[in-house]
C-alpha cells in the first residue's frame, strides 16, 4: 500500500465513524489530518506532557530519576494502575513511577508525579511545546474538579507534536529521548497498533479513556522511516463503536508501514 492509497483509506474509514473523530498522522510521506485542532478531554494521553517535563527536570537536575518517592496512602486513588493493588507500599525509584503512569497508565503514580514536578511547572512545559490546546488543570480521578470545568484537554496536533518532541531535538537531549521512547516503548495498551506484529516495526505509545472517550497516539519505528499517529475520538454510545474504528485503522497503518 503507497502512501496516497493509505490516505484515500483513512480519510474513507475516519468520514464513515460514528462519534467525533480528529486525527493527526504524519509521515515522510506527508500529513493527514481531520480536526487537528480540535479539543477533547485528554484522559490519560495528559500524561505525555507530563513524562516529558519529568525527564526535562532530570536533564537540569532538578530531580535525580534515581531517587526513592515516599509512597503514602494518601496518594493513592482508583482508576488505571497497580498501585492501588499493591499491599502498602512505602517508597518507589523515581524511573519506576514514570513506567507505571505510561506502561499501565497508573493514576496514583500520576498523581504522585504531578506533586513532586509541580502543575506549574508541567504547565510551563506545556507552554515550551506550544501546545494550543492542551491544559492540565486536574489530578487523575478528581471528578469534582472536572464537574467544577476544570478538565483536562488537548488536541490531535498537540499530541502529535508530543511525540516529535520524544524522537527530535528541541526539547530533550537523545538520552532523554531515549528514555522515553524505552518507557513509551513498554505499553501495555494497544489499540492504534494492536495488529502490528511485526518484529521489524517498533512501536511507542499512549491510550487514553474515559466514558463515551478514546484515544490513542504512537510511534511506529521502521529502519529510519517514522510514522506519527494521533486519533481521538468522542461522543461514543457504544464501546465497540471506537473499537472497530481503532481496530480498521490500525490494520491500514501496519499494512502501510509494512509496505515501506
Amino acid at each position: 500500500m503507497n502512501w496516497d492509497q493509505f490516505n484515500r483509506d483513512v480519510q474513507r474509514l475516519t468520514s464513515a465513524a460514528h462519534g467525533r473523530v480528529s486525527l493527526f498522522i504524519e509521515s515522510d510521506k506527508g500529513v493527514i489530518e481531520k480536526d487537528r485542532h480540535a479539543v477533547y478531554p485528554a484522559a490519560s494521553t495528559i500524561k505525555i506532557p507530563i513524562l516529558l517535563e519529568a525527564l526535562r527536570q532530570a536533564e537540569s537536575g532538578e530531580i535525580d530519576l534515581k531517587q526513592s518517592i515516599s509512597i503514602s496512602p494518601a496518594h493513592i486513588t482508583g482508576g488505571a494502575g497497580i498501585l492501588q493493588s499493591l499491599y502498602h507500599p512505602t517508597e518507589m525509584k523515581l524511573v519506576d513511577l514514570l513506567s507505571l503512569m505510561i506502561v499501565v497508565s497508573d493514576n496514583s503514580a500520576t498523581n504522585i508525579l504531578i506533586d513532586l514536578l509541580g502543575q506549574n511547572q508541567i504547565k510551563q512545559c506545556i507552554n515550551i511545546m506550544n501546545l494550543q490546546e492542551t491544559k492540565l488543570q486536574r489530578k487523575m480521578m478528581d471528578f469534582e474538579a472536572g464537574r467544577r470545568g476544570f478538565e483536562n484537554t488537548t488536541s490531535a496536533y498537540d499530541l502529535g507534536i508530543c511525540l516529535k518532541f520524544l524522537t527530535e531535538d528541541g526539547l530533550l537531549n537523545e538520552e532523554s529521548r531515549a528514555l522515553g521512547l524505552e518507557i513509551m516503548g513498554r505499553q501495555q495498551f494497544r489499540k492504534l497498533a494492536y495488529s502490528v506484529t511485526s518484529s521489524k516495526i517498533a512501536v511507542y505509545g499512549k491510550t487514553g479513556e474515559l466514558p463515551g472517550v478514546s484515544h490513542d497516539c504512537v510511534i511506529l519505528k521502521k529502519e529510519h522511516h517514522l510514522l506519527y499517529g494521533v486519533a481521538l475520538m468522542d461522543g461514543i454510545t457504544q464501546a465497540e463503536e471506537a473499537l472497530i474504528y481503532f481496530s480498521r485503522l490500525g490494520r491500514l497503518i501496519e499494512q502501510y508501514m509494512s509496505n515501506i
